[in-house]
């Protein structure tokens, strides 16, 4: 336990609890108050309890609830008063991390569960500290992240494909997660964009930095809150000089209820199942060799932007809630094509990029994607 000084205390902090079962863990924060100014009266506060184990000494437990999987960053803010003065106490970030069972809400091929006493879905139906909305869209962002996180995809990629030799390059799985009803019933569609640093052509030829690749997938909510897969629509190439297009066709799931996506050899357009992608794509797809990347819940498209978690990747802190991306594609963004470093263009964090040569903003591709499985008949 870390003592804190007397001209600017901070908290320390030691915790307890079982974070898989509860998604909340205890905090206790010590603050040492000089003993002219003992502590007489605080404002009680839901979620924090205050007493005095000794003289000067005011502690605080409160409740830290995890948002996302992976490292959740915090910091303890306070106000301390005597009379008419105020002084702000400003603590130094600290961070857990939430690491998941890797089977939660796996329950079989196709249906995707999480416990809804740890993690409810809908705003309407949470209460408490773990209850957040900042996309604005009735789901509460603790379920968002962990499902984005669990049906995150496996992708069957070519062992010769050009990412494996190049030890710079990146690729990531950016995730809008969006509510929708048809016919009085309620769907979620995970609308996923591969990104990667580059698309390496074909034979010398339709390279470019910055490749994203888009698949979406629709889940139907069951009576009893169970999600329910009914459609994937996943844009691949079927020839050699065509644009990629969305095509709908069944899921492919492992054993373990994973979604898997199929990936074109060098040109990554992609395939929901390996019978199609091998008898339909233009480009290799073989499939012998895998990787999971870390996905990211990005936010809802909107007219003003309010509706994203995150957008110019350069604005994204190494300290702050999305840290795993500061770094990452350098010069980018997801929904303003103003930030982006070419304007309305996914570049994948290159410089040899233009107007010409680029992929598509991903927020553009996951707009498309919502009008595409709002517009048709399942």
């Amino acid at each position: 336990m870390a003592r804190l000084s007397r001209s600017f205390p901070a908290p320390a902090t030691a915790f307890r609890g079982d974070p898989r079962r509860a998604g909340r863990r205890a905090a206790t924060a010590h603050f040492l108050c000089p003993d002219e100014n003992r502590l007489r009266d605080h404002r009680v506060e839901p979620g924090v309890r205050i007493d005095a184990p000794h003289a000067g000494v005011a502690r605080l437990t409160f409740d830290v609830s995890f948002y996302k999987p992976g490292v959740n960053r915090f910091k303890v803010r306070a106000v301390a008063g005597k009379g008419e003065a105020r002084r702000a106490i400003d603590g130094s970030w600290f961070k857990l991390d939430y690491q998941l069972p890797r089977a939660l809400g796996l329950t079989e091929r196709g249906r995707f569960e999480l416990p809804a006493e740890h993690f409810p879905r809908r705003m309407s139906e949470c209460r408490g500290a773990p209850c957040k909305d900042a996309d604005r869209d009735g789901l509460n962002d603790l379920w968002e992240n962990v499902a984005v996180q669990q049906l995150r995809p496996r992708l069957l990629m070519d062992r010769e494909d050009s990412l494996f030799a190049s030890p710079t390059d990146l690729v990531r799985v950016l995730t809008s997660v969006t509510p929708m009803k048809r016919d009085g019933r309620e769907y979620v569609l995970f609308a996923n964009i591969v990104a990667f640093s580059r698309d390496y052509g074909h034979l010398g030829l339709f390279d470019h930095p910055g490749d994203a690749e888009a698949f979406g997938m629709l889940y139907r909510i069951e009576p009893n809150g169970t999600l329910q897969w009914v459609a994937t629509a996943a844009k691949g190439h079927a020839c050699l000089t065509c644009r990629s297009h969305y095509t709908f066709y069944p899921q492919d799931f492992a054993e373990d209820g994973t979604p898997l996506v199929y990936v074109e050899r060098q040109k990554h357009g992609l395939w929901q199942n390996g019978r199609e992608c091998r008898a339909r794509a233009a480009f290799s797809c073989r499939g012998d060799r895998s990787l999971r990347p870390p996905a990211f819940n990005v936010g809802d498209p909107s007219p003003d932007g309010s509706r994203s978690l995150i957008d110019g990747f350069d604005s994204v802190a190494a300290g702050g809630a999305f840290g795993e991306l500061a770094g990452v594609f350098p010069g980018e963004s997801i929904w303003t094509p103003e930030l982006a470093r070419v304007p309305g263009k996914f570049c994948g964090g290159n410089r040899d990029c233009a107007p010409g040569n680029g992929a598509s903003q991903p927020g553009a591709l996951i707009a498309r994607m919502l009008q595409l499985f709002e517009t048709r008949t399942f």
